[in-house]
């Protein structure tokens, strides 16, 4: 008796919410990085604004701690830059948050968001789930974010001054001048990945030799800049050549909030120097230009207008040679995602050099405005990049000129 009163009432509950058009966004922690879960809530927004999305839907965002997935790899947060998502949504539902509110929040929601596991039914036609994994997650087909951001490019975030006065405190500690312009740099390594498991072994075409960025840190100082590295507690110190340029800051180093001034970090630098992981589709979200260096696998690019990119060479083991820009975006190539995957098809990836980054950092150093290059202009007017198969179909970021200028693997046009 109590199970069926139980079933009706949260039939009614269900209904109620469906019909005053709230909706739940599950993003599941332990299998997405800080980049789906910024990027993915951000894509809705974006295409509720364009028209994609039904205006009268009001979505709760829940952070769920999926821990079924944690042999993958251990989650990477950022909470104080996920709160900023609030401005947005109705409400974001934390079910890791230590606070008895949050808590009590999401286990009067949660059999809303999992009604099964509670051994409650819902129709169908009334699912107030509401899947954003496809943005991002299918990589098999084209991303929805990269057209989507294509065509809204304005930016959705801006630092509150709460957070710009903790960070100039930070700041005035380590003595930068007040009136300093910085940049900020990531690089992926594989401390991301937790020891032996699945993705350490085969996502290591992800990873970044931080030394290629060494030259343009040089190149940054020399300019007058100032450099920060964002990087999570557990990734590897820089090394010692870095730090010896004085300049060069680690913040883990330096500041035991990392999550608080990084969200700074992200926001107010002149540009964000990175390579295809999470931090890099930050920025853009609060107007910042990304030079995206060393990406692998090729499709994934940077999403925004302003955003300027360098990819890893496919060099073909039996045909002796780099693939050229074209091919890299025709089938099997395009998809191909996992270490094992290059393998087979006879796939060696090499690095961008040193003197490769330091070009694309001195271009978008001396050019106020990014124009498309040709390469790239070329290639979205082809099959190849136009076709939805393509995980960057529409993608709106530029290769860079300088790049493009000293590679042959490019087409000519």
């Amino acid at each position: 008796m109590f199970k069926w009163l139980y079933q009706k009432i949260f039939e009614g509950a269900y209904r109620f919410l469906h019909i005053l058009g709230y909706r739940f966004v599950e993003i599941p922690l332990i299998i997405r990085g800080i980049g789906h879960q910024i990027t993915e809530p951000c894509t809705l927004i974006k295409r509720q604004r364009l028209g994609l999305v039904p205006p009268h839907y009001k979505f709760i965002v829940v952070f769920s701690m999926d821990l079924t997935h944690s042999k993958f790899q251990t989650p990477h947060l950022n909470i104080h830059l996920i709160k900023y998502l609030k401005k947005y949504f109705s409400t974001l539902l934390f079910e890791y948050s230590s606070s008895k509110w949050e808590k009590i929040k999401f286990s009067l929601l949660a059999p809303f968001v999992y009604p099964e596991i509670y051994g409650l039914r819902s129709k169908e036609q009334d699912n107030l789930r509401y899947p954003v994994n496809y943005y991002m997650s299918d990589t098999q087909s084209s991303g929805s974010m990269f057209e989507t951001n294509r065509f809204y490019s304005k930016k959705l975030f801006e630092i509150t001054r709460k957070d710009e006065r903790y960070a100039r405190k930070i700041l005035e500690k380590l003595q930068v001048p007040q009136n300093a312009w910085f940049v900020t740099f990531h690089y992926r390594d594989s401390v991301f990945y937790n020891k032996d498991s699945f993705w350490e072994k085969n996502y290591n075409n992800r990873c970044v030799d931080v030394e290629s960025y060494f030259e343009a840190c040089q190149k940054i100082i020399e300019k007058g800049g100032w450099c920060f590295r964002v990087a999570s507690k557990k990734s590897n110190p820089l090394p010692e050549k870095f730090k010896s340029l004085k300049k060069v800051i680690d913040i883990s180093d330096v500041c035991g909030d990392v999550e608080h001034f990084s969200v700074f970090l992200f926001s107010k630098c002149k540009f964000f120097l990175g390579c295809n992981s999470g931090p890099s589709l930050i920025p853009g979200y609060f107007g910042v230009p990304v030079v995206q260096v060393q990406t692998a696998p090729f499709y994934g690019l940077p999403i925004h207008k302003f955003d300027i990119f360098t990819y890893k060479k496919y060099w073909h083991l039996e045909e002796k040679r780099h693939l050229k820009f074209s091919e890299m975006f025709a089938s099997p190539y395009c998809h191909l995602r996992l270490d094992e995957d290059f393998k087979k098809h006879n796939i060696r990836i090499d690095d961008n050099t040193s003197s490769e980054v330091l070009d694309v950092v001195s271009e978008i150093m001396n050019r106020e405005l990014i124009n498309p290059s040709k390469s790239i202009t070329h290639a979205q007017n082809t099959s190849i990049f136009g076709s939805p198969i393509v995980y960057c179909y529409k993608a709106a970021s530029s290769v860079s000129k300088s790049f493009e200028k000293s590679n042959k693997n490019t087409d000519e046009l």
